[in-house]
């Protein structure tokens, strides 16, 4: 069975699976055959987060055997908690949906959603645009237990740390090695360093762990919407991570940075794309593009190959249409690599930003007033 692909728009944060159908697809830089894509449901409707920028991670959040779905969303209400940036205005609670699997992991059955809750409160990260809660289940101190692990817009980092049964403490905000909160910048051009300083702040973050040298401990690999890829090394060790000063972007083996604004880079997800032992690199992209990048080297000292386009740009005619329902993923896609129906190829889930098309009828005074009354 071919992957399947899920998509988001304004007003409707949607999930979308796209499958592959031959194991061609699941070779070193070979391009899958994709099934349409389709919308995965709950309730037997749509799965929509309405306020967009949904962001779908596959994992056993119950511990019953069979795999939940998680969706991040931009989230509403006010985000209350940690954060570098001026306070002086409301920050939005991006929030994590958890759906838990009444079905099969071949045969998935999702029904209401609850939200994810971190110290006995509903969990959320600072959003203002772009991005959501966009979540990585990992083992963050090498504990035994999977933690909770997600950006924000500002570039503050967090995660939670896993209690056991379910139940998670509260969240931590990742600092530096020299006692500084933790925030991805990027090296300004000298030609800039007068009017923008020598770095300036990534925004519209999301992070996942993984090691990038091969010294046993985890480190992080940071996307976002236009500043593309970047790594921050973890100094410390696997039990106690401590985080580096410095903020390095991530180049591929012909030299160019993963991500960016001409190729997007939303969010940057390691997976076994092709089977062969070793995790590769996917992200989605600003345009509703989503790359590969085979690792060519090793799982812990990873060289990550110049991208190959698994799913296109969304074109103008489709960008300007006046659509009722989203027949493809739509922008700032986020992106989640599972085999969904248990056909042994992955499948690809991706989570995204778009719009659609309702004619409304235009009320005169006097029908507004009827209306009133």
């Amino acid at each position: 069975m071919k992957q399947p692909f899920r998509l988001s728009s304004f007003g409707i944060a949607v999930v979308c699976i796209a499958m592959a159908h031959s194991s061609f697809a699941q070779q070193p830089g070979g391009v899958p055959d994709f099934d349409a894509p389709v919308r995965i449901e709950a309730n037997g409707k749509p799965i929509d987060v309405t306020t967009g920028h949904a962001a779908p991670y596959v994992y056993d959040f119950d511990g019953d055997g069979t795999r939940d779905l998680l969706v991040g969303e931009f989230g509403s209400g006010t985000f209350k908690g940690e954060v570098h940036m001026d306070l002086s205005h409301s920050w939005c609670k991006g929030r994590l949906r958890i759906y838990r699997n009444h079905g099969t992991d071949k045969a998935p059955v999702f029904r209401d959603f609850e939200y994810f809750k971190g110290g006995g409160k509903i969990a959320g990260v600072p959003i203002t645009c772009c991005v959501s809660f966009v979540p990585q289940f990992v083992d963050y101190d090498n504990d035994g237990t999977d933690d909770v692990l997600s950006a924000s817009y500002p570039g503050d980092m967090y995660w939670w740390k896993g209690l056991g049964d379910g139940a998670y403490g509260k969240a931590t905000r990742l600092m530096r090695e020299d006692g500084k909160v933790l925030i991805p910048f990027k090296h300004m051009p000298e030609r800039h360093w007068k009017k923008w300083g020598k770095t300036s702040d990534v925004h519209s973050t999301t992070a996942e762990l993984h090691d990038m040298d091969a010294d046993g401990d985890l480190d992080l690999w940071i996307g976002s919407r236009l500043s593309g890829a970047y790594t921050i090394e973890n100094v410390g060790t696997r039990k106690a991570p401590k985080w580096s000063t410095d903020c390095k972007p991530v180049n591929d083996s012909a030299g160019k940075q993963v991500g960016g604004w001409s190729t997007g880079g939303s969010n940057i997800h390691w997976a076994d794309w092709d089977g062969d032992g070793t995790s590769d690199v996917i992200y989605g992209g600003e345009d509703g593009c989503v790359r590969y990048c085979h690792n060519s080297g090793s799982e812990n000292k990873p060289v990550l190959d110049p991208p190959v386009v698994f799913i296109p740009e969304m074109d103008r005619e489709y960008q300007f249409s006046k659509r009722t329902e989203p027949s493809r993923n739509e922008s700032r896609c986020k992106v989640h690599v599972v085999d969904w129906d248990g056909d042994g190829l992955n499948d690809l889930l991706v989570g995204d930003f778009g719009s659609t098309y309702k004619r409304v009828q235009t009320l005169t005074p006097e029908q507004i007033k009827e209306k009133k009354a």
